[in-house]
């Protein structure tokens, strides 16, 4: 080990000797390789998804960049995913910030690891689908949230109003916005034209997704769960951080959609998924199976539901974790070869993996 070691380092060692070592076993002595400066360009590409920061160090760099001014894009192509993986060189994000390529740019903008100075330009980025990706990125600062939430794009208001991190004051604003515009279209009864349907779309759809969002305030959660539009008693009712109470009422919604969302809720109280679980409209059988995967179900229901006739149904409550032994045990002779394997997995987790 230490003299392949010694090889990898030397520069002197042949290209071909280093394309040999370039393969082996030992960590340090392929790092060494993609420091050497007489390691072959094919074999320094294949290395820097390992070892991307020995590479962009290389003593070579400068000569390789001479020969060949895009080794910067075959090292990007040979891992796409780089940045997301690795803090680089300030040099090498500059070449990805200022690249012509929106896709690197893009790319650029999911990372975690790049100073905030990178993120700041990228937020200006004259391609919408970058400024996108950035908006949803979880690591970007809340003065960044709030400047891309009054992007001019659809797409770029969307993602940030879906960002786990976007606070619920810009939340607020996104859905006050948004619900303010479609509303009033609605109550004027305005006809519209293609362009002011595609908008009126565009900020219901906006509007939802941040009703959605957890982060949002309890308030405008209890501000528009008795709309009177679909999409939006959804919406609140597929939030997890929705009250129970607010729940409990949407349990009783006559669309099924909604009812599914409640099933699905894990801050449903268990007496709202007890009457759930017992459900006779449309699709009902769909609520069952929500609330058979439900971790907030008694006992006393996913005992009942253990004997539906559906197999589904019965292999949600086998792989629910608070299904009690005795009811797994009986699982266990299912007539269902599935729900058997999910029960025998339940009960015997090390045995069975």
């Amino acid at each position: 080990m230490r003299e392949s070691l010694e090889e990898a380092l030397d520069e002197t060692t042949p290209g071909e000797r280093l394309r040999e070592l370039a393969i082996s076993s030992q960590v340090k002595t392929r790092i060494a390789v993609a420091q050497n400066p007489n390691t072959p360009v094919d074999v320094l590409i294949k290395l820097f998804s390992e070892a991307p920061n020995s590479v962009l160090n290389n003593p070579a760099l400068c000569l390789l960049l001479l020969e060949n001014p895009c080794f910067f894009e075959d090292l990007y192509k040979s891992n796409k995913h780089i940045f997301q993986q690795f803090e680089l060189p300030i040099f090498f994000l500059n070449w990805a910030l200022h690249n012509h390529d929106s896709k690197i740019r893009a790319s650029l903008a999911r990372s975690s690891k790049i100073p905030l100075s990178f993120l700041t330009e990228l937020a200006d980025d004259k391609d919408a689908r970058v400024r996108s990706i950035l908006a949803e990125n979880p690591c970007i600062p809340v003065k960044m949230l709030e400047k891309l939430s009054q992007d001019s794009v659809f797409g770029v208001r969307h993602k940030v109003a879906r960002n786990p991190n976007t606070p619920g004051n810009i939340l607020e604003n996104l859905a006050t916005h948004c619900n303010k515009y479609f509303q009033c279209r609605i109550a004027k009864h305005i006809p519209e034209e293609r362009e002011e349907h595609l908008q009126l779309r565009q900020d219901k759809e906006i509007f939802c997704v941040a009703v959605r969002n957890p982060n949002i305030s309890i308030k405008l959660l209890e501000k528009f769960y008795t709309s009177n539009q679909t999409e939006i008693r959804l919406s609140v009712a597929a939030n997890s951080n929705a009250p129970a109470d607010i729940l409990k009422i949407l349990a009783y919604d006559e669309e099924y959609g909604i009812r599914r969302a409640v099933a699905s809720n894990k801050n449903t109280p268990t007496k709202t998924l007890d009457y759930l679980a017992k459900d006779q409209n449309d699709r009902s059988e769909r609520i069952r199976y929500y609330v058979a995967r439900n971790i907030q179900t008694s006992e006393s229901t996913l005992k009942k539901l253990a004997q539906d006739k559906l197999d589904f149904i019965r292999h949600a409550v086998a792989e629910n974790k608070n299904t009690p032994e005795t009811v797994l045990a009986q699982l266990v002779y299912d007539e269902s070869e599935e729900v058997r394997l999910a029960a025998v997995k339940a009960l015997y987790p090390y045995k069975s993996n």
